[in-house]
């Protein structure tokens, strides 16, 4: 049993990590076939077998650095800050700029077709602080949550090290803090106002609007993103 547990130590650590199903099947083959190699030529324990070849954490730390070497992102660490650190306020500006764009080609073309959507006579039973939050969520909250989560998924796919997805969401949360939104809905078409502005300090919304990305990226970062293999299962243990 002394293989099995050393092999399953090996692949917890490596998918932990993030490295892909199919890297971590085909290195704990190989070593469940070294590990029968040098069992065999030296007829040694499982025990001597282990030391001789090293410890779990010890292999699976190597094969980590190994891998990381291989990427894009391994041979060239620059690349990680840009990526992961520049890019996620870039790309929460526009999806910001175009989620509010896609609200008011909504309010235009329904407009356009004869409806007010923008008016008291659909909205002017609602609250104006509740209009304020439905705007948030649909222009920062909601976009700024499946911004954190794409650049969650891409460093867990590249086994980048987790700090790497909090400071894309602490990066998104900041941008996605900074705007705030005010309602006022008017009875006369084309009296309604919405207004968009940047403001510190922030108000409700806007903490709001910070802590969703940033609690996306510290789920990511607790959780440790395990994957399991799909397909194929450890060598059957001497």
């Amino acid at each position: 049993m002394a293989k099995r547990h050393w092999l399953e130590a090996i692949q917890q650590r490596l998918s932990t990590k993030g490295l892909p199903p199919a890297y971590i099947r085909r290195l704990t083959d190989e070593l469940a076939d070294h590990f029968d190699d040098v069992k065999e030529d030296g007829m040694n324990e499982a025990a001597e077998t282990i030391s001789r070849l090293g410890e779990a954490d010890q292999l699976a730390d190597a094969a980590i650095a190994a891998y990381r070497r291989q990427t894009f992102f391994g041979r060239h660490p620059s690349a990680k800050f840009l990526v992961f650190g520049v890019s996620p306020l870039i790309a929460m500006f526009l999806v910001f700029v175009l989620a509010c764009l896609g609200v008011a080609a909504v309010g235009a073309m329904a407009e356009w077709c004869g409806v007010r959507l923008f008016g008291k006579d659909w909205f002017g039973r609602i609250d104006s602080t509740i209009l304020n939050w439905v705007f948030a969520a649909v222009t920062a909250i909601g976009p700024a949550t499946l911004v954190a989560l794409f650049y969650c998924r891409a460093a867990a796919r590249l086994a980048l090290r987790k700090g790497w997805m909090l400071a894309s969401c602490v990066v998104v949360g900041f941008v996605a803090m900074l705007p705030f939104h005010r309602v006022v809905l008017s009875e006369l078409p084309g009296k309604s106002i919405w207004t968009i502005g940047l403001g510190l300090p922030p108000t409700m919304v806007q903490y709001v609007q910070l802590l969703i990305p940033l609690a996306v990226g510290l789920w990511f970062v607790c959780s440790g993103r395990k994957r399991s293999i799909s397909d194929g299962r450890l060598p059957t243990a001497d």
